[in-house]
């Protein structure tokens, strides 16, 4: 049911929403324009997590934990985003702008790799989205994109 291969050419993959790993491979989620569940991503995670990682319960006790108690992991995306490095990058069902959420180092100093970077660049070329967004620059400190008609709506992601 789920597709667990790593794809490391854009060409291959540039039709489909996914994660990228900390090495720059992409993992196919669902198609990019198909009538899609919303939570396609989190449930494609929660799998990803019990059958390549080996971890079935990924709640965190929050008294034994602070950190974890103090920011938002509200799924297994999250989980896999802030607690693993991965990239998510999927599109809005309706307007099919894209959506991208990067680890944030505050959480476990999980941060986006440049492998990551370049294979998102990659992807987002294949399906002429603009490039030209803060997440691709240096001195960031973005976390997520939602992509508009204008070119982009860009916030911090707050924890």
């Amino acid at each position: 049911m789920f597709d667990f291969n790593k794809y490391d050419d854009a060409s291959l993959i540039h039709n489909y929403d996914g994660f990228i790993d900390q090495n720059g491979n992409y993992y196919k989620v669902s198609h990019r324009r198909q009538s899609k569940n919303i939570d396609s991503h989190n449930e494609w995670a929660k799998a990803f997590l019990k059958q390549k990682l080996n971890i079935d319960d990924y709640n965190f006790n929050k008294f034994y934990s602070s950190i974890f108690s103090s920011v938002l992991l509200n799924g297994p995306a999250e989980i896999l985003i802030n607690c693993f490095g991965y990239v998510y990058y999927s599109h809005d069902a309706i307007i099919y702008k894209p959506i991208i959420k990067l680890p944030n180092p505050k959480i476990l100093n999980y941060r986006v790799t440049q492998e990551q970077l370049d294979m998102l660049y990659s992807v987002m070329l294949y399906n002429n989205e603009d490039t030209n967004i803060s997440i691709f620059y240096d001195d960031n400190d973005e976390y997520t994109y939602c992509g508009i008609e204008d070119g982009g709506y860009q916030r911090k992601f707050k924890y």
